[in-house]
């Protein structure tokens, strides 16, 4: 199943219980306007009968044929070659998570010290590092046309070493092979473990292997509140609590 065919595959799936939803909220309000004995309810409870069963059944398929596809991925035996590949990337991707925090702790002081200056009406920021990993020009799935993403990533940078911090070490007893030389990546960890919807979904080990690019993206969010009705930039206090900071701007 091509990777493209998986994600129509998982759209169809969220669609199908986002309709299932949706008529059952229907149902309820209609039965709260006209009551469970009116003619309207008589002729809908057969409708969403019908279709429990029709989505029921449907959902069971969508999810047998994601179980037999990361089955049939994960079964699939690597070649020396493939350790070998699989290897360097976690070593990548330690690097990578490596200059992320760095960038990161260059410019938190500063964001930091305009939160705390009283005169500065910045009252929060945050730092996020958005992680796109590009399919390889030689993959035979690789469209000039198309992004050409396996997944898609968005790690917090905000507060000093978060989550996947150097020191950690995700191996764990049913860690592959390929990663027990070396402290296991979080964002390795992250990408072959952990499904995030159909713009972030788990990449199998065999998959990994078709990555060609990192593309990654510090984004540093500066934020601030203004109130109308007083006329004067909102800082937080502590809390719920916010106090005016009056700045001069000139026209």
């Amino acid at each position: 199943m091509k990777q493209n065919e998986r994600f129509y595959l998982y759209c169809a799936l969220n669609s199908v219980l986002s309709t299932k939803r949706e008529i059952h909220k229907f149902g309820e309000l209609l039965k709260q306007e006209t009551g469970n004995s009116s003619e309207s309810m008589a002729c809908l409870i057969p409708v969403m009968d019908e279709f429990a069963a029709i989505s029921n059944n449907l959902i069971d398929v969508l999810k047998k044929s994601f179980d037999a596809e990361s089955r049939r991925r994960e079964l699939t035996a690597l070649s020396v070659d493939d350790t070998k590949q699989l290897e360097r990337l976690n070593h990548v991707m330690n690097n990578i998570s490596r200059y992320i925090h760095q960038t990161a702790d260059r410019v938190r002081p500063y964001m930091q010290a305009k939160v705390d200056d009283s005169d500065d009406p910045m009252f929060d920021f945050e730092i996020v590092a958005k992680i796109d990993y590009q399919l390889s020009q030689e993959d035979p799935e690789y469209d000039e046309d198309d992004d050409n993403y396996l997944s898609m990533r968005t790690e917090p940078l905000t507060r000093c070493r978060c989550e996947y911090d150097l020191n950690d070490d995700w191996r764990f007893s049913t860690t592959p092979e390929p990663f027990q030389h070396e402290p296991l990546s979080w964002l390795l960890h992250s990408l072959t473990e952990q499904d995030y919807g159909p713009e972030g979904p788990r990449v199998h080990l065999n998959d990994c292997l078709r990555i060609g690019q990192v593309h990654v993206d510090i984004k540093v969010w500066h934020q601030y509140i203004f109130d109308i009705k007083e006329g004067t930039w909102l800082k937080r206090r502590s809390g719920s609590e916010y106090m005016p900071v009056h700045v001069h701007t000139p026209y």
